[in-house]
């Protein structure tokens, strides 16, 4: 991931509002492959369905998981590869 352009997403959870929320994100990638960077309470797979659910409908992406339960480290080196970087906290 180059110096891209940065995405700040907030404000709850709506599926019908995904297209209009995450597709400005996912066209500004530079591929397919989009970690999910998601920092959980004991439900990250959960967390994580979720989203792929959502982000492959709106684009055509493989989104990559990237769990980090609270308390653990994110390491940096988890992201090579990955043409944009997506978070959430669970």
């Amino acid at each position: 991931m180059g110096g891209g352009r940065t995405f700040l997403i907030g404000g709850g959870w709506d599926a019908t509002a995904a297209r209009a929320v995450y597709e400005p994100f996912l066209r500004a990638a530079t591929g397919p492959r989009i970690g999910c960077l998601v920092l959980y309470e004991g439900d990250g797979r959960e967390q994580f369905g979720r989203y792929d659910a959502v982000l492959r409908k709106v684009a055509d992406c493989a989104p990559v998981p990237l769990l980090v339960p609270l308390g653990g480290e994110f390491d940096p080196g988890d992201v090579q590869g990955w043409t944009g970087c997506w978070s959430a906290v669970g």
